[in-house]
């Protein structure tokens, strides 16, 4: 009986094979191991149908682990610059504390040519000004803000890079005449221990209710 798509077939690698063949020659699992070096006009055509869906099939594979390995890449890289995508962040030492935002948030001068915010690892400290939910936690930010930039303007800064945060800032731990700021804000009574997940509720803390309304931390408060 002929086959019908022989013919096809044979024309169709007159000027050279294509390149879904040349693919399914170098698969043993198409035709089984003795099919090399056979032309696409010895083959039946469902045969032909099959080699061509597999090897669309090994292409399309082959793209997504291209496509997986770069994008895995660029997030490594990502991660590993602490978060900042344009420009390396150095592992502290280097670094010089340019501005305080708040008790736990400074920005970096690093050499790179632009201003980078970090958050200062160990402690926690209360948010200030729209982003606090309370009167107290207000007062309490704003106590702890003076006081860390007094501290770095007291002595000696040392910045020791330990990781980064959810935000994919640089984590420092901050150090002051060899002494670590978290130490002394902890201590004052205008920090607490933190190591990271939800963070502590400073209104409750202090003794004081949120007004009605207010959301979570982060979004505009009305407090009493």
């Amino acid at each position: 009986m002929a086959c019908s798509g022989c013919e096809a077939g044979s024309a169709q690698i007159r000027g050279g094979s294509p390149l879904w063949w040349q693919v399914c020659q170098a698969l043993p699992w198409v035709f089984g191991s003795e099919q090399g070096g056979r032309s696409v006009s010895s083959v039946r055509p469902g045969q032909i149908s099959l080699c061509k869906a597999k090897t669309m099939l090994k292409l399309v594979l082959r793209a997504v682990v291209v496509t997986a390995v770069t994008i895995g890449g660029w997030m490594g890289l990502v991660a590993a610059q602490g978060g900042q995508l344009f420009g390396r962040v150095p592992a502290g030492p280097g670094c010089a504390i340019t501005y305080v935002y708040d008790g736990d948030t400074v920005a970096l001068d690093c050499g790179t040519g632009r201003e980078i915010t970090a958050r200062l690892q160990g402690f926690d400290t209360p948010e200030s000004k729209s982003r606090a939910r309370c009167s107290a936690e207000a007062a309490l930010a704003d106590r702890a803000t003076q006081r860390l930039r007094a501290l770095v303007a007291s002595g000696e800064t040392r910045l020791d890079r330990v990781g980064v945060d959810k935000y994919r800032r640089p984590l420092m731990q901050l150090w002051v005449n060899n002494v670590d700021v978290a130490d002394t804000l902890v201590r004052e009574g205008l920090a607490v221990r933190y190591a990271g997940g939800a963070r502590p509720d400073w209104c409750t803390r202090l003794g004081q209710k949120m007004a009605p309304g207010v959301g979570p931390a982060g979004k505009e408060s009305r407090y009493v």
